[in-house]
């Protein structure tokens, strides 16, 4: 099975985006935790359904309050009424029960319907009930008091007639009977004493009230809890390991499809698959990436660690760079002597070749897979020269250790003898380099005479390696593509869109550049793990090698 695969391809796109999942995972498991009931959930309660439940109270002995209907309702929904409620139905209920239920006056009947809605049968008759005895009792508590401050009312105004009518009479009994004023007195008793009767009157009925039961509402109708479909289609569980179980494969399934969207969405070049489709030329080789602290610690692994995978990878792609020069020559040489003249150009001792490496854009490490790939020829025994074109961002001759000195900023200068007056030598043994100078545009001369500097740098070593900017970003590389034997492509995975590929074919296309490939740089296939195979017979050639270079060789 291949990388392109889709199921494989998924997997690759899951190990970049990992982080997106694990976010998800642990946004819904705080969420559930935040959102649990704080009540133990009901083990009846089924899904979809819920029950209402209605409790019918009658007002039996209206008082001034509850004669009105309406001043029920306000008094029964305040927050003394609910707060009774919710203490009376503890913590088996959350908050906010007591709201649930309604309150409904019929003043033609002189009844109220008390309704809820719960989850079970069970919650909604003892929500309802709970809330009807909490009503009772706190009109009931309201009319006793109103009761026992008009009994005592009444009891003063009596104690007050009968002081009245004492002292009338003892007024009555001071006067002689023929007296005006005593008729008139007795007159006036006459009245003290009916109105003292009928106040003695509702003193008793008042002291009735206070000593005897008279609620002043009774229950109608007991509730009956009625099922009633919620029109939900699924409903959370109450089991609180279920929910965080589900909220997990939720998390998990949202962020699964959250990463096969953002791969879908993402056109960056990952795989060889897609560079090759995106370019048109095939991937001859492939290189993990390096990290920024590996390439700063050991940025040529081909000639400190030669028995390295990565080493091994660039030695192959020295070798299909060998050949495909050789290809070019054969082509370009006239028959009979194509193929004496390529043996002698791959032994070293015939025409320099040239090569161009090259990106679409910056940041691919193009700089560090030409110096690597110098160090791979050089090995073979050829004489290397790496001529630094990318004026803006100069990095290949510091990567080889190369000597200061004059730069190719300075080709035109005469005090310089041409070419040969600006290459330094470096720490790898048969690589020379010209520097590129001070960071900046490219001199005036450079885009005129490329075909001079081609043709002067092949004199000077058996592979010329120039190193130029990125092709969408800079001319250099497309001046100097007509007047080289192949070019190198160099593409780093997950930065380069395969919009920006197209448009650097369609360059190289233009210009009728003859492309040897494609390299990949850290493709989600490119090989990370491998044994030192080759470790020790590499090493002891690698030894050998060095130990062969005369200091001349070095230069």
């Amino acid at each position: 099975m291949t990388v392109d695969a889709p199921i494989i391809r998924f997997v690759l796109a899951l190990r970049r985006w990992w982080t997106v999942v694990a976010g998800l995972v642990v946004v819904a498991l705080v969420g559930t935790w935040l959102t649990l009931p704080a009540h133990a959930p009901q083990a009846d309660v089924e899904p979809g359904v819920n029950y209402t439940a209605t409790h019918l109270l009658l007002s039996e002995n209206p008082t001034v309050e509850t004669g009105n209907l309406d001043l029920v309702v306000l008094l029964a929904q305040q927050g003394e009424v609910r707060t009774r409620v919710t203490g009376a139905l503890g913590d088996g209920f959350p908050v906010g029960t007591a709201e649930s239920v309604s309150i409904a006056p019929n003043k033609e009947l002189g009844t109220l319907e008390l309704t809820t809605v719960q989850p079970t049968a069970d919650q909604a008759a003892l929500v309802v009930n709970t809330y009807a005895e909490v009503l009772r009792e706190f009109f009931d508590g309201r009319a006793a008091a109103g009761v026992q401050r008009d009994f005592d009312a009444a009891v003063e105004r009596l104690l007050a007639f009968g002081e009245r009518i004492r002292g009338l009479e003892d007024e009555i009994n001071g006067l002689t009977e023929s007296s005006i004023e005593r008729r008139l007195l007795e007159a006036e008793l006459d009245v003290l004493v009916e109105q003292y009767g009928l106040l003695q009157a509702e003193v008793q009925s008042l002291n009735a009230r206070t000593i005897g039961d008279n609620p002043t509402f009774t229950t109608l109708q007991e509730p009956v809890p009625t099922p009633i479909a919620t029109g939900q289609l699924f409903s959370m569980p109450t089991n609180r390991g279920f929910r965080f179980v589900l909220a997990l494969f939720a998390a998990l399934f949202a962020g699964l499809g959250a990463v096969f969207a953002i791969d879908w969405l993402d056109s960056r070049l990952r795989t060889r698959q897609d560079v090759e489709d995106a370019y048109g030329l095939p991937v001859i080789a492939e290189l993990p990436r390096m990290r920024r602290r590996e390439v700063h610690q050991d940025p040529l692994p081909a000639l400190t660690r030669p028995g390295s995978r990565a080493a091994e990878v660039y030695r192959s792609l020295q070798l299909t760079l060998a050949l495909a020069l050789r290809w070019q020559l054969d082509r370009s040489t006239p028959t009979g002597s194509a193929a004496v003249g390529s043996a002698e150009r791959i032994e070293g001792s015939g025409p320099p070749r040239t090569l161009l490496v090259t990106s679409a854009r910056a940041g691919e490490g193009k700089s560090t897979i030409v110096g690597n790939l110098a160090a791979s020829f050089a090995e073979t025994g050829q004489r290397v020269l790496v001529v630094d074109c990318d004026f803006r961002r100069s990095a290949v001759a510091d990567l080889l250790g190369a000597e200061k000195g004059p730069s190719l900023r300075d080709y035109a200068d005469p005090r310089f003898d041409g070419l040969q007056g600006l290459i330094v030598s470096s720490a790898v043994p048969r690589v020379t380099t010209v520097r590129a100078g001070t960071p900046g545009v490219a001199p005036v001369w450079f885009f005129s005479r490329c075909a001079d500097l081609v043709a002067e740098a092949r004199e000077h070593a058996d592979i010329v390696v120039f190193d130029a900017g990125p092709l969408l970003a800079t001319n250099e590389a497309a001046a100097l593509v007509p007047h080289v034997d192949s070019v190198l492509v160099v593409t780093c995975s997950g930065r380069l869109a395969a919009s920006l590929a197209r448009r650097a074919l369609e360059t190289l296309t233009q210009l009728k550049a003859t492309v040897a490939g494609i390299v990949l740089l850290g493709g989600d296939d490119s090989p990370r793990r491998y044994g030192h195979y080759y470790e020790p017979l590499r090493k002891a050639a690698a030894t050998q090698a060095l130990d062969d270079v005369t200091p001349a060789e070095r230069v």
